[in-house]
């Protein structure tokens, strides 16, 4: 409905200059476009965990992080910055596979028989509607780095569960998943991804 608003409002603006009032045009056309981008940053805020869940959009996403960070640590050399913001460190990171853990050709594993399938090694985060934790393999001992996000739902309470494993080998490795936030996360590959009703492997 708001982007509605905005989009006649930019209507008007043609009308308002056309009747001779170009000042008064532009300054309508230019708030207009202003609000046209407010409105659909804040579409994107909404709707961006659930797009960062498809492998395509996460792929897309992770490269446009990625070569924002490089653009932006040109300009802070050019202007003598010597220092790195976190944006212009982003990248994706590739992880060496797990192909001797029976998670790698069985996912659906984790589903229903956590408990059976993981010992919990070091809890990092306990919260409401986020977990951080690393878990070994009962089988194979492989390490994996397990954050569950629970994306609340204010509108209409239809809130989503992820539960997301990155495997892991190294305590720098684990170190760095650490520093991350859930959107941040999605840098990493592989990791298993689990929305409660798909599963599978990102990356693979």
């Amino acid at each position: 409905m708001l982007l509605a608003i905005v989009e006649a409002l930019k209507l008007v603006a043609l009308f308002v200059v056309g009747d001779g009032h170009f000042i008064t045009g532009v300054f309508v056309l230019v708030c207009a476009y202003a609000g046209s981008l407010f409105v659909t940053e804040r579409l994107f805020v909404i709707v961006k965990p659930k797009l960062l869940t498809l492998p395509w959009f996460a792929k897309i996403w992770s490269w446009f992080v990625a070569i924002r960070g490089k653009f932006l640590q040109c300009l802070r050399r050019k202007s003598g910055g010597d220092r790195v913001t976190a944006q212009a460190s982003e990248k994706i990171v590739e992880l060496r596979q797990p192909t001797q853990c029976v998670l790698w050709e069985h996912p659906d594993r984790v589903a229903g028989q956590f408990a059976q399938a993981f010992e919990e090694v070091e809890s990092y985060e306990d919260a409401s509607h986020l977990s951080r934790s690393l878990y070994k393999c009962r089988e194979c001992g492989q390490l994996y780095f397990y954050e569950w996000y629970e994306w609340v739902d204010w509108e209409h309470g239809n809130d989503k569960q992820y539960s997301t494993f990155v495997p892991v080998q190294t305590a720098e490795e684990i170190t760095a998943l650490k520093q991350t936030d859930t959107f941040s996360l999605l840098r990493f590959f592989p990791r298993l991804q689990w929305d409660g009703s798909k599963i599978g492997w990102i990356g693979k």
